[in-house]
This record gives structure tokens, C-alpha cells and sequence, in this order.
């Protein structure tokens, strides 16, 4: 085992403090809390809650309502990714950057602590600031990991070693969650608010090594005449968006990335709302599964860099997608919550390589003076994705009760299916993807 710098542990810490949010926030607790009690509009005659809401007069699911809250966040990424890697490139400062989001999102979701039954509006406005706030601050992380290290083997060793830990900061934070909402500390209405504060808490603590140890290798560069910050930003991106064409390798990537990534992390995002639609699960049998998840995740992004070493980065990604596929396939006839199980063991195992190894591959084919530039790029384009696949998925619950009676799939398989399909293309793009070739790119384009 290779020792790992003070500035390695600093740049991999931020995945362990974030990671929590991914989970609890985005994956399980407050999804579940958003659809089960705050989007709902009293109870029916046997005392259920209804899980819909009027909006703009439509009656509105709310598995849907959630999964277009999570687009809605993605279009605001979207719109400022690429200028906030542009300007933390050209300011030299991408742990101011790093830090505001950080803490803007952290308070945010410390906030949801407030969050009783039906206050869904101010439920969708803290979920939507927060998830910018932790879209945006990986942005500038992710540039950050190539100044950090000097070779490819160290991005993509660090690259997984920081997945890794935030798969094992994801179960502990999750099993703690369990702890609380079980044993109903401290009562039954606030053990899942006190776990949704102890999330941005856990977030905002543990960022701390990552801005005292990290360095800021990136200098300032001076204003041109007459410009500011903003305008330099796009200007940036404008020059980015027009050397792409250049990059024909690091291109096909992201036509790739952009669609299996869709698949992949609709099917995380959504899981919880799909075992509760498709499956009638509860809560406690729903976070058993997701703890198994990370804790399964974090050997497999550590089984990524034995397997990155020994088979290339591309055959690992590849490998990893083909499993996707046949997880998919599977979640579309699933019955019961024992095959959500073995699925959730299988698909941890993949998930760690399949995120590793993504970033990995881009890291080695854009230039490392731009990297924020890149990375915001990267962003773009995996929640764009990020975008399409829950309003599909979103319709897709509208049209549930039609396919409950329908024999073989279960009601979510109409939600489901265009994930399927985008994960099989989105693989068939990235085997034509020249990894080398895309290397060198970087080394003679002039950017």
C-alpha cells in the first residue's frame, strides 16, 4: 500500500464529507420524507397520507413532483457550471469557490431540519439550493484532483481512493439515519429531521482538512482591459466550447458519459422512490439496502484501481456497464424486496467502478491548465443527463397504475425501460473511444 499524502488525504476528505449528502439527501432519507409527507395533501378515509399535490391546478404524484425537483436543480447547474469553472480557472481560486458552495449548501440542508407535513415548496427550494451547491462545489473538486497529483496513475489512483471513502462515509452516515429513524430518537416526528441536520453538519465538518491541506496551485491571471470577472468567464467558455471540436476523442467520451451516466444515476437517485411504488416498501426495509450499497461500493472502488492496473481504465468502465445493463433489465420484472437486495449488492460492486472510472478518463484527456473549465463541461454534461433521465422516469410514474396488472413487468417498468436503453448506446459509443489517442490530443493541441 502506497503512503498517501497529507494533500491526497486533504483532496480525498471533501468526497468523504460530501458523500453523505448524495445519500441521505438525494438518494434515500429526505427523498422518502419529500414524497411521504411533505409533497402530500392530507389523509384518506383509512388515515394514509396522499402522496400528491395540486400545482398550477394539476394533480401532481409525488414521485413526480421529486423527480422533477432533482431536474429542476439540474437546469440551474446547467446553466452556471460552465461559467463557474471557467472563472475559478482564470481567478486561481478554486478553494473560494469550493468553500462558498461547501457551506451555502451544507446551511441549506441543515435547514430542512425545519421541514414539517405538507411544506413541500420550501422542501423543493432547500433540496434545489443545496443540490446546486453540492453539483457546483464538485465542479471545482474534480478540477482541483489534477493539480493535486503529477502522473495518471495518481488520478486514477486518487481518483478511486476518494470514491472510496465517500462510499464509507455513506454507510456510517446511512446507518446512523437508520439508528435515529428506528429507535425513533429523539420521537417519532423528529428522528428523520434531526438526521437530515446531522447531514449538513457531517458535510460542513469534515470539508475542513480539504482547505487547510489542499494547495492552490493555480495562479491569477490579470483582467484584460475593460473586462471583469463575468465577462471573462464566458469569454473562457466561449474558447473552450470552440477548441472541443479538437478534442474528437475526448468528444465521443462525452456523448457516451452523457447517456449511460443518464441510466446510471437515474436508477440511484430514483431507487428509493422505485422500491416504494414498485415494491411498497418502507423506510426501514429501503435504507438496509442503500448501506449495503456503500459499504459494498467502497471495496469496489477499491477493486477499480487493482482492476484499472492490471485490464486499462476503458476495459474496467466497459466491464462495469454490462452489469448495468443486466441490473436494469432485472429491476423491470422485480418482484420483491429480496431481489432488490441482491440487486443493490450487485449494482454497489459496479457503481464505485463505473463513477471512478468515468472521472479517470476524463481527467487524462483535457488539459490541466483548464481543468475547472473541463470539469464544469463534465458536469454539464452528466446532469444534463442527470435531467433527462428523472423527467423520464417522472413520466413514467404518472403512467405506474396502468402496468400494476400487466403480467412479467411490475408498474415501474414504463419509468425504467429508457434508462435501459440509454446505458446500451451510451456503451456502444464509448468502444469507440481511443483513450490514447485522446491523450495525445491534449499534448499537441494548443489550448
Amino acid at each position: 500500500m502506497r503512503p498517501i499524502s497529507r494533500e491526497f488525504w486533504g483532496w480525498a476528505l471533501y468526497d468523504w464529507a460530501n458523500s453523505a449528502f448524495a445519500v441521505s439527501i438525494l438518494a434515500v432519507v429526505f427523498q422518502l420524507y419529500f414524497v411521504d409527507v411533505l409533497a402530500t395533501s392530507g389523509v384518506d378515509e383509512l388515515g394514509k397520507s396522499i402522496n400528491e399535490v395540486t400545482l398550477l391546478g394539476m394533480t401532481i404524484p409525488s414521485g413526480s413532483l421529486w423527480a422533477w425537483s432533482v431536474a429542476v436543480s439540474m437546469i440551474v447547474v446547467v446553466v452556471l457550471a460552465p461559467l463557474i469553472g471557467a472563472v475559478a480557472d482564470h481567478a486561481g481560486r478554486k478553494k473560494r469557490f469550493l468553500l462558498f458552495f461547501c457551506y451555502t449548501g451544507a446551511t441549506a440542508t441543515m435547514l430542512m431540519v425545519f421541514l414539517g407535513v405538507g411544506m413541500w415548496q420550501l422542501g423543493m427550494l432547500l433540496f434545489i439550493v443545496s443540490n446546486v451547491c453540492f453539483v457546483s462545489g464538485n465542479v471545482v473538486y474534480n478540477g482541483l484532483l489534477t493539480e493535486v497529483t503529477s502522473t495518471d496513475e495518481e488520478v486514477g489512483f486518487l481518483s478511486g481512493f476518494g470514491w472510496g471513502l465517500g462510499y464509507a462515509a455513506s454507510f456510517l452516515m446511512l446507518l446512523l439515519n437508520l439508528v435515529l429513524i428506528r429507535y425513533e430518537i429523539p420521537s417519532k416526528e423528529w428522528s428523520v429531521r434531526v438526521s437530515l441536520l446531522i447531514v449538513g453538519v457531517w458535510w460542513a465538518l469534515f470539508a475542513i482538512p480539504t482547505f487547510f491541506w489542499v494547495n492552490e496551485r493555480a495562479k491569477p491571471k490579470p483582467l484584460p482591459p475593460g473586462k471583469n470577472m463575468i465577462t471573462v468567464g464566458f469569454s473562457q467558455l466561449f474558447r473552450t466550447l470552440r477548441c472541443l471540436p479538437e478534442y474528437s476523442q475526448l468528444l465521443i467520451f462525452m456523448a457516451a458519459f452523457f447517456l449511460y451516466s443518464d441510466g446510471i444515476q437515474t436508477i440511484i437517485s430514483q431507487a428509493a422512490t422505485f422500491s416504494r411504488l414498485a415494491l411498497d416498501a418502507t423506510m426501514d426495509q429501503i435504507i438496509p439496502a442503500f448501506l449495503m450499497i456503500q459499504l459494498v461500493a467502497f471495496f469496489g472502488s477499491l477493486l477499480f484501481i487493482w482492476i484499472e492496473r492490471r485490464v486499462g481504465t476503458k476495459p474496467a468502465l466497459l466491464g462495469s456497464l454490462a452489469i448495468w445493463v443486466c441490473l436494469i433489465m432485472w429491476a423491470m420484472v422485480m418482484q420483491t424486496m429480496a431481489e432488490f437486495y441482491v440487486m443493490a449488492f450487485l449494482g454497489g460492486l459496479v457503481l464505485g467502478v463505473s463513477q471512478s472510472a468515468s472521472r479517470t478518463l476524463f481527467a487524462l484527456m483535457i488539459p490541466k491548465t483548464h481543468s475547472a473549465e473541463y470539469f464544469s463541461l463534465y458536469a454539464i454534461v452528466g446532469k444534463a443527463a442527470s435531467l433527462v433521465g428523472p423527467i423520464l422516469f417522472g413520466i413514467g410514474v404518472l403512467y405506474a397504475t396502468r402496468l400494476e396488472n400487466v403480467p412479467v413487468v411490475n408498474s415501474m417498468a414504463g419509468a425504467i425501460f429508457p434508462l435501459l436503453l440509454m446505458v446500451i448506446i451510451g456503451g456502444v459509443i464509448l468502444m469507440g473511444v481511443n483513450v490514447d489517442r485522446g491523450r495525445a490530443q491534449v499534448k499537441t493541441v494548443s489550448n
